[in-house]
């Protein structure tokens, strides 16, 4: 009824070399990502809020090879200078202009970078804005 198979001495080692990275990969990912962390949350707090914006959510991710740090807000004045506080503000401290995506959702994002970190601000809509900072292996 079922046919035996044997399995090969290259399918053993293909699958010993997948498990050894699959578990080198967590510890030595998730190790890192907790290390990261503390330091992308420094990156935030050198980052001066715009005035006048209430935040009203935060998120955020830290698993193997992934920090994701998302806070949310509301603002009184319209996304172009909102837009340009956070420009002056991450080029102030070292970040660099990467690109703009325009989202399925209609929503645009603007990145920027610093090594291998990522800031990216996505207008919601004309008065909400998140502002995240990611780190990913």
């Amino acid at each position: 009824m079922f046919k035996e198979v044997k399995t090969s001495t290259i399918g053993y080692i293909l699958f010993g070399l997948g498990l050894i990275y699959v578990i080198f990969s967590v510890l030595i990912g998730g190790e890192k990502a907790l290390k990261i962390e503390p330091d992308l949350r420094n990156q935030f707090s050198m980052i001066t809020p715009f005035p006048g914006t209430e935040q009203y959510d935060s998120d955020y991710i830290v698993k193997e090879g992934l920090v994701d740090l998302d806070w949310f807000y509301r603002s009184s004045v319209p996304f172009d200078e909102v837009f340009k506080h956070y420009t002056d503000e991450l080029e102030k401290n070292g970040w660099k202009f990467h690109m703009k995506q325009k989202n399925r959702d209609g929503t645009v994002s603007y990145y920027f970078r610093q090594g291998d970190y990522f800031a990216n601000i996505t207008f919601l809509d004309n008065y909400h804005f998140q502002f995240n900072l990611r780190w990913a292996m």
